[in-house]
């Protein structure tokens, strides 16, 4: 550093060099030399606040020579974007209070008053300047039109506390993703897993498909659902004989599935006059959305090239390659799962959110690869910073005041960055496939329903969607793409035409809410934030949705079970051999969460073929249609079995039984209507076997009807007289009737209103506490007088 002393920087570069190396003495030579304090830029005093500590920064401020880069208000806006405190240091330097004099009044009412006495002492001889920050508490009307006029951007009037509470929560998803955006951008984006060929469908995760043990039968299986839907359609007259039966397979994978169909059903016209047709007519379609897979569904199909054609595409929109061509079937294996869902919460106050993913670099100063990336862009750091400190202010202004303090010093060494910006930053590290790990992710929860079009519309279809969510489970993951890959196929359909889908979920009361990724080793990691766009992102589809979406768009739903359920058994052992019908069922039985569904395009002309024996010839069972509906009644028993299992064992908790018995519930019900809980009143009658069970002491011997009316609990008493309790049961203690006591309750409740009569009163199992009373008179006001 001496040699420094002697020889003085002369350059901006140099004075960084001498920086680099030892902070403190090259801020003294700048307070000690004014050439060299005059070398130091705005921009580059901008970056010092981020590259040195707090305190060194205040001294480099402190420096008359270096502040003086401060000389307009736009500059000074940016450091209040920075640095408050940065700021509110500054403000004790005349020349700079005359310059933030008219931004006083428009800074954080919250920080105002939290430092309203620094804010005096360090502008106290500025007297325009304290009648600003004087206006600043007061919030004007006229104030937020100078905001206006003053144009100032948005994370501005956010930080400034003057924005529309809504029109900020709105401005978080043009920010930064909401969760449907940051998966199809991680999978389906520029820099996506399956864009950019990282996916491994032999080693990621397991998939009928492409799984050398299943892959036969399960292809058989779906060759013999292609075999009887054009059968059908023809015996219906939708499809001629001589017409092409087009097939159409969305999301197709390495093309696997595609392959193993064609070939099954070419072995099968060798030996099947009845097969012949199908495969002189069949015209397979694989449409997919990553570039390269297209190109290995191309490879892996060549073979019969002339009955395939691949295409680059979004199922869930128009295929302009598709226009003029009409589909009798659509496949879709693993396919829905990967439709990006939103995060949706209910809030405490009974609203629903939606989640907003800001992306963050952690410690991105100490970080060397996160400047060799930046390196590669078009980003500046400094941008990035000031940026990163509005993200701050804006989703730090919706947290409570007590968390703001520790929230803001958990981002203090975090670079939040916009949806724009991380992209950038991400092409750069998936091209090179390098620190997976760079990223991370902040949820924030603020942002209403009504701000996503496509999350409006999906609520105001399903409006019974968010039921289970006031019933405790506070988060769900909406299926919002099914609706527009339904209405694409339905245009690409002919009448009668069926979309065959198999994924893993279940209906809507059994369906996990969940989200997950598979990792390069197979391990599956329910932490779908980490390692973005290096790992596949999948949730558990809900088939209750994918039916009901259906039924809106005029599709009718044949066939919902399970994926062992699809049938091979017609096969010749020289197809499909002893050992691949083998490992398919034991596969679909390991895999027992995959689940099939059938959805046919109705049509005003009722079909001619018999339904019955066209579904039993393609799902196992002597009768498809009473096994069908024997499936959703297992799965209306699962359900009722499992909420009515809850439901118990939250009355034992809150009774504190000691077990689920009858006469444990028996008496819990006794306990609440004592207690005058309808709730839980009206819940126990349908757990008990006898509604009018008496109390286990023999000198008593009261029913939960008896207690309803002793307590004066009318709601409970007439709940339990509808539901079948006896009125003219007579108990031990007073051989009185339920009747009776309910008699006496109310000539004692109007009694009530004579001043003094609860003091002479001396029967003790009526009511004689003041809240009793209370509450006695204002029943009595209502329901019986």
């Amino acid at each position: 550093m001496q040699s420094a002393r002697q020889n003085l920087p002369t350059t901006l570069a140099e004075l960084n060099t001498l920086f680099c190396e030892d902070n403190v003495a090259t801020i003294k030579l700048i307070a000690q030399n004014p050439s060299v304090a005059h070398l130091v830029t705005f921009d580059y005093f901008c970056r010092m606040a981020w590259d040195i500590s707090q305190g060194r920064f205040l001294q480099l401020a402190s420096i008359p020579s270096v502040n003086r880069v401060i000389d307009s208000e736009e500059k000074f806006i940016q450091i209040c974007n920075a640095s408050f405190d940065t700021a509110l240091h500054l403000l004790k330097y005349p020349h700079i209070a005359r310059i933030a004099e008219p931004i006083i009044p428009f800074m954080p009412s919250y920080y105002l008053q939290q430092n309203r006495t620094r804010i005096k002492k360090k502008i106290l001889s500025s007297t325009p300047s304290m009648l600003a920050l004087d206006l600043a508490e007061s919030k004007t009307n006229k104030e937020v039109t100078d905001i206006e006029d003053r144009k100032f951007s948005l994370f501005e009037k956010a930080a400034l506390n003057d924005f529309d509470e809504k029109s900020l929560r709105q401005s978080l998803p043009r920010i930064s993703p909401s969760l449907k955006k940051y998966c199809d951008l991680m999978m389906y984006g520029p820099s996506g897993y399956y864009t950019t060929g990282k996916v491994d469908f032999a080693k990621h995760f397991y998939t009928f498909a492409s799984d050398p043990t299943s892959e036969v039968g399960f292809s058989a299986a779906m060759a013999n659902q292609l075999f009887h839907i054009r059968n059908k359609l023809i015996a219906d007259q939708k499809l001629k004989p001589s017409d092409p039966f087009n097939v159409l397979e969305c999301g197709g994978g390495n093309g696997d599935l595609c392959y193993h169909i064609l070939e099954t059903i070419k072995q099968m016209s060798l030996q099947s006059s009845e097969w012949k047709p199908l495969f002189l007519s069949i015209r397979y379609h694989l449409v997919d959305v990553s570039p390269e897979l297209v190109k290995r569904q191309r490879i892996r199909t060549k073979k019969f090239a002339s009955l395939v054609k691949v295409i680059q595409g979004n199922a869930l929109g128009r295929i302009p390659e598709l226009a003029d061509t009409k589909m009798a079937a659509v496949l879709s294996n693993e396919l829905l799962d990967m439709f990006a869902p939103q995060e949706i919460i209910l809030t405490t106050d009974g609203n629903i959110h939606f989640s907003v993913m800001v992306p963050i670099v952690i410690r991105y100063a100490s970080r060397p690869y996160f400047a060799q990336a930046l390196k590669q862009t078009d980003l500046s750091l400094e941008e990035l910073i000031a940026d990163s400190e509005r993200y701050k202010t804006l989703h730090i202004h919706f947290i409570p005041e007590e968390e703001r303090v520790e929230t803001k010093e958990n981002l203090k060494d975090c670079l939040l960055l916009s949806e724009a910006s991380f992209l950038k930053l991400h092409q750069v590290t998936a091209k090179e496939k390098k620190c997976p790990d760079l990223f991370n992710f902040m949820i924030s929860r603020m942002t209403d329903a009504d701000c996503d079009g496509e999350l409006s519309k999906f609520l105001k279809r399903n409006p019974t969607y968010t039921d289970r969510m006031r019933e405790g489970k506070t988060t769900r993951y909406p299926d919002i793409g099914i609706h527009a890959y339904l209405q694409s196929m339905y245009k690409l359909l002919i009448p009668g035409g069926e979309i065959i889908s198999i994924d893993y979920g279940d209906t809507d009361s059994l369906v996990l809410e969940t989200m997950r990724t598979f990792a390069a080793n197979g391990q599956i990691d329910i932490n779908f934030r980490a390692q973005p766009g290096f790992k596949d992102i999948t949730k558990f589809v809900n088939f209750s949705t994918l039916a009901r979406e259906g039924e809106l768009l005029n599709f009718e739903t044949v066939f919902y079970g399970r994926q062992e359920q699809l049938k091979i058994s017609d096969f010749p052992m020289n197809v499909v051999s002893y050992n691949n019908r083998i490992f398919f069922s034991t596969n679909c039985k390991k895999n027992d969460g995959f689940r099939v569904m059938v959805q046919r395009k109705s049509d005003e002309e009722k079909s001619t073929a018999n339904q019955s024996s066209e579904l039993s010839s393609r799902f196992v069972g002597a009768s498809l249609p009473v096994s069908h509906s024997q499936l959703f009644a297992d799965v209306r028993d699962r359900t009722r079995q499992i909420n009515r299992q809850i439901k118990i064992d939250r009355i034992v908790q809150k009774y504190s039984l000691t077990n689920d018995s009858q006469a444990s519930l028996q008496k819990a019900l006794r306990q609440a209507a004592a207690n005058g809980d309808i709730n839980d009143v009206k819940l126990l009658i349908s757990l008990v076997e006898d509604i009018n069970a008496r109390d286990s002491n023999l000198k008593v011997k009261r029913t939960a009807l008896h207690w309803a009316a002793i307590k004066g609990h009318e709601d409970c008493y007439q709940a339990l007289l509808k539901a079948g309790a006896d009125p003219d049961l007579i108990d031990k203690a007073e051989k009185k009737t339920a009747y009776q006591y309910r008699l006496e309750y109310k000539s004692k409740l109007k009694y009530a209103l004579i001043p003094g009569f609860f003091e002479i009163s001396s029967k003790s199992e009526l009511p004689t506490d003041r809240v009793n009373i209370e509450e006695g008179i204002q029943c009595l006001r209502t329901k019986f007088l």
